[in-house]
């Protein structure tokens, strides 16, 4: 795995090295589309490349349980 946990207490890469997290929260997915908000505005990969381009290397979704037991389907159109 490239990450792991050290001592109970510190985050590490597969070097042993210390990792700080900074993360970005997308939301949405809990939301009446299930789909995080904007991704029928930009792609994804650019998303993400814009993500990272501003030093993040962590992603925060947030998802219903709404959404794990019914499954939907999501629309064409809000992706």
């Amino acid at each position: 795995m490239p990450l792991s946990t050290s001592g109970g207490n510190q985050i590490v890469d597969a070097d042993g090295e210390p990792v700080k997290l900074g993360c970005v929260n997308l939301y949405g997915a809990h939301m009446e589309r299930y789909v995080i908000n904007g991704l029928d505005e930009v792609d994804i990969d650019i998303l993400a490349q814009n993500i990272s381009s501003m030093g993040f290397n962590c992603v925060r979704l947030v998802y219903s349980l709404e959404m794990y037991i019914k499954n939907p389907q999501v629309e064409d159109k809000a992706v």
